[in-house]
């Protein structure tokens, strides 16, 4: 007749009692619910992470190590300053320069004033352009052209009710004022102006009031440089 272990007072082995103690946990494994087993996959993942410690470490040095392997392989770029002598020289230069272009541009000037005095001397060859404006042309000795554009006198922006002109535009417009101006705390002239105060007025004062409410506008002077002929080959 076999007796138990505790009859005959023997102690199990090891290797026996582990393979009762997973005989027991395996039959309570099998009574979990099927949702709170989790995969395999799950399970050892945390143990995958826990085995590779210091992996984000390890790629961030290799990215480092590249990095400064890249850089000695660059050549360091140096800062190159003048010499005393070549400072002076450029210094020399730009206001030479300067000084260059400002005696140029007071010659050009007093060219372009000069052409605006003959051009007034012929206003008999002026030709109309669009806006009011007329224009005279010369050529010179190499097919180049200077123009001198006379614009149409500009309306003004406002008239304020402080200017001197005021009363006598209020006296001109009479009753068309409303129709002719926008007013705010001055007078502004409405689109179509001229057109307008020639309508709504006889002629003399319509000719009188315009030229109150108009600024005469400077002259401008534009050059054509000939095209230079290429030889074809």
């Amino acid at each position: 007749m076999a007796t138990s272990p505790k009859e005959s007072g023997e102690i199990p082995s090891c290797g026996a009692a582990r393979g009762n103690l997973s005989k027991s946990f395996a039959g309570l494994r099998r009574t979990f619910p099927a949702l709170r087993r989790k995969p395999e996959k799950e399970r050892s993942a945390p143990k995958q992470v826990a085995k590779k410690p210091g992996v984000e470490l390890f790629v961030f040095a290799r990215l480092l190590e590249q990095v400064r392997q890249s850089e000695r392989g660059k050549k360091p770029q140096l800062t190159l300053f003048m010499t005393d002598t070549q400072l002076k020289k450029l210094v020399n230069e730009a206001v030479s320069l300067h000084r260059a272009l400002t005696t140029y541009n007071e010659r050009l000037k007093a060219l372009k004033a000069d052409l605006i005095r003959e051009a007034q001397r012929h206003k008999e060859d002026f030709t109309l352009t669009d806006g009011g404006g007329s224009r005279w042309t010369a050529c010179g000795t190499d097919g180049c052209i200077a123009r001198v554009n006379f614009p149409a006198p500009a309306l003004l922006s406002h008239i304020d009710t402080e200017d001197e002109t005021f009363d006598k535009i209020l006296a001109l417009a009479g009753e068309s004022l409303d129709g002719l101006f926008n007013s705010v705390h001055y007078l502004k002239p409405i689109a179509d102006f001229r057109d307008e105060v020639a309508a709504a007025l006889p002629r003399r004062a319509a000719t009188q009031l315009i030229e109150l409410c108009q600024v005469e506008c400077s002259p401008r002077v534009s050059f054509e440089t000939a095209e230079t002929k290429t030889k074809e080959r």
